[in-house]
């Protein structure tokens, strides 16, 4: 999911956790990451990747999750942005 800001993925993330949702966000950028740092590569600054997954958040999905378990989220969502 892609927020419009890092503090919405914040907020978000934290109402959805504390409805027992496991969401999560670990997307790092190729040039940010330790690989690439240790060896050199993309030693340039790429401001609007950085930005964009700052403001990403993973959501459950998985073939065993219920209609009821999506509904669940969705409110969640919902309610949080509203």
């Amino acid at each position: 999911l892609y927020c419009k800001s890092s503090a919405i993925r914040d907020q978000l993330l934290s109402a959805l956790n504390s409805a027992q949702i496991q969401a999560v966000f670990h997307y790092i950028p190729l040039h940010n990451s330790p690989f690439a740092k240790e060896n050199g590569l993309f030693e340039k600054e790429l401001p609007m990747t950085e930005h964009v997954s700052s403001c990403l958040l993973r959501l459950p999905m998985y073939p065993s999750l219920s209609e009821g378990q999506i509904k669940r989220i969705c409110e969640t969502i919902h309610k949080t942005l509203r």
